[in-house]
């Protein structure tokens, strides 16, 4: 018979279970205060980032203009979120970089007009520079006068523990946290949307060498812009010919009254596929080329700045475009943009007329000979003469003495030059009808230092002046032996014929003051010296929308600056 195993009796182990489930619930306790504590240290670095980013973006609102402004700031609005905060502040000039092989090198092209750290200049590079594959960075030192578009914060944070202290760890670190903040360019145009209309000057005045650079400057800043967020037109200074054939529509006028001063509607396709170059069989590209053709009909001003504040506008003032037949942007309501570019002082030839009004198409021009005509009178005023004639000798000598009082009218016409002024004049009210209407005018000055509105002015005809007198009215005649004595008087009429020339407004002046005012409310001015190097590049790096240059050079980037500055907004980078 089978036998079963005897049961064996467990001991009871009720004991060692409550053991483990109270090392358990003190291990879970220290785990949970551990996450705690490690929340914080989370939290803390996320404020401080924040911190970081408010400062940056606060500290780049002054750049480049001033940076211990923008240091102080950048500290204060740090401090706002978290009072303990020292965050460590450092400048830097962003450009773009270049492809060189399989690295990247600083695109030189941007530096003075985008920001200039001349104090780390060596030779022909820069001390610090660091590129990647979009922008460079070089360090910038505002208090030795550089030129800086980026702040940069940085700071660390100590965050004490509350339950970790039980395992002997009393705190913790954020570890390092920054931030850096650039205004502008950035080393490319920011992706707003934009409806840019630019207005190339091609009269004969600039040099085929010029002019091939305001070509590349022009393509260059297409390079860096967004095609399916920024629509551009062109305009031209002559207008362009009615007939120009598709290949070159802003093949230049012989007309100083037909054809139009907008060829180019609004273009999207003037970059290539890739994004890296312009598109050659682009109409807009096609056209910048042909600026390579010089106009005959003089330079007008008003006209060609109000017909393309016009063609930005469409039928809000009665005119037209192509923008309805162009994708709908969707990430932002559009800005207008007009960057205007002349180098010279009106020469208007057409006749004098228009109005500078944008609700009308007409052209508004003031004819480079007109004159004003100012007709003033004086007198009469009595003056006094006295002639005395002798006739025969000795004893048949008489002498005569003639008292005439001469109540002289003098008459003057005076003839003022005004052409010239009242074309810029007319410039001046166009462009602030157009930023009245939210168009942001960018004006480009070019060769200009010095010269007047009214340098064209033709040549002062001499001043003429002629004397009439009228017949004597004899008031008395005494003969005392042989001397007789006559007092009479005579109206004499002077008339003068008087041409002035006068000193008019610099072309700068009225440019600056035809661009729009910084962000900040501040009017745009030609408050630096166009005629220097120095100047020119102090005048295109201090934040407003007027820029100057003097050689091909020059025109190379001012195109791109002037548009980065139109799209300038504050925005967070990481550094290269």
């Amino acid at each position: 018979m089978r036998r079963w195993p005897p049961v064996r009796r467990h001991r009871d182990e009720t004991g060692a279970i409550a053991i483990l489930s109270a090392l358990l619930v003190v291990i879970l306790m220290g785990m949970g205060a551990l996450g705690v504590d490690l929340a914080s240290q989370v939290n803390e670095r996320q404020e401080l980032q924040d911190s970081m980013d408010a400062g940056a973006q606060a500290g780049a609102f002054q750049l480049p203009g001033n940076g211990i402004r923008a240091q102080s700031d950048a500290t204060s609005f740090a401090r706002v979120a978290d009072a303990g905060v020292t965050p460590a502040i450092n400048f830097f000039c962003v450009v773009a970089s270049t492809a060189s092989g399989v690295s990247w090198t600083l695109d030189s092209s941007q530096i003075p007009s985008v920001c200039n750290p001349a104090s780390g200049k060596v030779g022909s590079s820069y001390t610090g520079i660091r590129c990647g594959p979009k922008i460079c960075s070089i360090p910038c030192v505002p208090s030795l006068g550089d030129s800086c578009n980026t702040i940069h914060l940085s700071d660390d944070k100590t965050v004490p523990f509350q339950f970790a202290r039980v395992f002997g760890v009393d705190q913790g670190s954020t570890g390092a946290v920054d931030s850096a903040a650039c205004k502008g360019s950035c080393g490319s145009i920011p992706p707003n949307p934009m409806n840019v209309a630019v207005v190339a000057d091609r009269t004969g005045s600039m040099s085929s060498s010029d002019v091939a650079a305001m070509i590349t400057g022009i393509n260059g800043m297409l390079k860096v812009m967004t095609p399916s967020q920024q629509y551009v037109a062109l305009g031209t200074i002559g207008r362009a010919s009615s007939t120009a054939p598709s290949s070159c529509r802003s093949s230049p006028s012989t007309s100083t009254t037909i054809g139009p001063w907008v060829p180019t509607p609004f273009t999207t396709g003037y970059l290539n596929a890739a994004g890296t170059d312009v598109n050659t069989s682009s109409q807009l590209i096609k056209d910048i080329a042909c600026l390579t053709t010089a106009s005959s009909t003089g330079t007008s001003l008003a006209s060609p700045m109000k017909s393309a504040a016009r063609y930005l506008l469409g039928s809000s003032v009665g005119a037209t475009n192509n923008l309805g037949s162009l994708p709908v942007r969707t990430t932002g309501t559009p800005r207008n943009v007009l960057i205007f570019e002349t180098d010279g002082q009106p020469n208007e030839t057409a006749s004098t007329g228009g109005t500078t009004s944008l609700a009308t198409s007409a052209d508004v021009f003031s004819n480079v000979n007109d004159s004003i005509v100012a007709n003033t009178q004086t007198g009469p005023v009595a003056t006094q003469a006295t002639v005395t004639t002798t006739t025969g000798s000795g004893s048949l000598k008489k002498t005569t003495i003639t008292n005439t009082t001469y109540n002289t009218t003098t008459k003057t016409t005076t003839n003022t030059y005004v052409g010239g002024q009242n074309a810029c004049t007319n410039l001046s009210t166009v462009a602030a009808n157009a930023k009245a209407a939210g168009i942001l005018v960018v004006t480009v000055a070019y060769n200009l230092s010095g010269i007047t509105c009214d340098s064209n002015n033709p040549a002062l005809p001499s001043s003429t002046s002629s004397t009439v007198d009228g017949v004597a009215s004899i008031l008395s005649t005494v003969v005392s032996g042989r001397t007789t004595t006559i007092t009479q008087k005579i109206a004499r009429t002077i008339t003068e014929v008087v041409w002035v020339d006068p000193v008019g407004a610099t072309v700068t002046s009225v440019l600056a003051n035809a661009a729009s005012p910084t962000s900040t409310g501040a009017a745009s001015a030609d408050d630096n010296n166009c005629g220097t190097l120095a100047g020119r590049t102090a005048e295109n790096a201090d934040g407003d929308y007027f820029f100057c240059g003097a050689s091909g050079t020059d025109m190379a980037p001012i195109f791109k600056t002037a548009l980065s500055q139109a799209a300038s907004g504050i925005k967070l980078i990481q550094l290269p």
